[in-house]
């Protein structure tokens, strides 16, 4: 429960955020901490995935686009992910 209740604490004016959502072909999970990024994306079995720690937050670009761009060339035998 630490680890919950630290998660949650404000830090100055930002907070932890976070979620992770599920569809027929894809989990995926994306939070934002005082400007970082971490996305993760992987197939629904689990067997393959992709985590990215971003550094930034861009407005005009998310790191799940960037990941849903890239899996299909990381893994060449699932392309139900995109």
């Amino acid at each position: 429960m630490t680890m919950v209740r630290e998660l949650n604490r404000p830090e100055g004016q930002t907070t932890y955020c976070g979620g992770l959502y599920h569809n027929d072909s894809r989990v995926t999970a994306h939070g934002m901490e005082r400007g970082f990024e971490p996305t993760v994306l992987m197939s629904y079995d689990g067997k393959s995935g992709i985590v990215s720690l971003g550094n930034m937050k861009l407005k005009e670009y998310t790191n799940m686009k960037s990941l849903i761009r890239i899996y299909p060339t990381l893994f060449k035998q699932d392309q139900t992910i995109a």
